[in-house]
């Protein structure tokens, strides 16, 4: 196995910042094709993806960057994310523009600017890890979890658009979409042809099982829910899998259990203080500096841990 590479960056200019979009928009690619392999969103609409195609030495190097968005947890959620763009393509615009490391500027992205583009839509509500055979029905309408289809049927048929003759691939993700970077990155090196420089790139998909300060393990809830209801467990690492219980499987759902089991070279981007970490998960109700003398304890405690 390839050693993983891991810097963890200590402060927060995200990667992905507003600004810096891309002067040529990406068209949307929906996967009507892989409809017919159970490749589908929450809604039952084709997976899909936004794509600017590379050019001069860029031509053959592609970014691939997996969308963030949250969870859906049971079917409720999962029904309720449906009837929105997080759980369908049928609401998504035929072109679109995105800024840093899909940016297009090379002053902006000086590295990757003419490289080809990949925005992967994120449809299913579990990090693109799931996979739930048979169709759930709610309240006359009809639900499926099939992320890890959704996302293989990406992967083809970005092959078949070129990159079966790709040199360098980059996966990358954003809160969610790091944390199914961090998830997929074996599976996704496994489609890709042999020879290529393959590396996973995780942005602020870090989230640390830990307990809030009312002693409540909210996210661990969250991710065994996940894990749970979108069976992600036939998807997961199997070396990680082997490590825990099956009582405690779950746990290969959270990066920082899962990331040793991880074979491709990885690089994590996370801040200690991430905001939507510390006041939706670690549950301190400010940020500072707006926090009093025990707040600001508890926020210290939090980026010791």
């Amino acid at each position: 196995a390839t050693p993983v590479q891991m810097f963890v960056v200590l402060v927060l200019p995200l990667v992905f910042v507003a600004g810096g979009y891309a002067r040529v928009p990406s068209d949307l690619v929906l996967l009507n094709d892989a409809v017919d392999q159970g490749a589908v969103c929450l809604d039952g609409s084709p997976p899909g993806y936004y794509l600017r195609t590379g050019s001069s030495d860029g031509a053959n190097k592609w970014v691939i960057h997996l969308e963030g968005g949250g969870w859906c947890t049971n079917v409720g959620s999962c029904l309720d994310r449906s009837n929105t763009e997080p759980g369908s393509t049928a609401m998504r615009r035929d072109t679109a523009v995105f800024g840093g490391v899909l940016s297009d500027l090379e002053n902006v992205n000086p590295y990757f600017y003419n490289w080809n583009s990949v925005f992967a839509v994120y449809c299913d509500g579990s990090s693109f890890a799931g996979n739930v055979e048979e169709p759930i029905t709610a309240e006359e309408s009809v639900i499926y979890l099939r992320g890890r289809r959704n996302l293989g049927a990406i992967i083809n048929s970005l092959l078949q658009r070129g990159m079966e003759n790709a040199t360098d691939v980059i996966l990358t993700g954003c809160s969610a979409g790091g944390l199914a970077t961090y998830l997929n990155a074996d599976y996704v090196g496994s489609l890709l042809p042999s020879g290529v420089k393959y590396r996973a790139f995780g942005d602020a998909g870090y989230i640390p099982d830990i307990a809030s300060v009312d002693g409540v393990y909210s996210y661990r809830s969250v991710m065994q829910q996940v894990f749970e209801f979108h069976n992600i467990k036939e998807g997961a690492s199997q070396q990680c899998l082997s490590s825990f219980p099956v009582s405690e499987q779950w746990k290969c759902m959270i990066a920082n259990r899962s990331f040793p089991y991880i074979n491709t070279p990885t690089f994590v981007y996370n801040a200690i203080y991430d905001e939507l970490t510390v006041t939706t998960f670690y549950a301190l109700d400010c940020v500072p500096p707006d926090c009093d003398e025990e707040q600001l304890k508890l926020f210290e405690n939090f980026g010791k841990e």
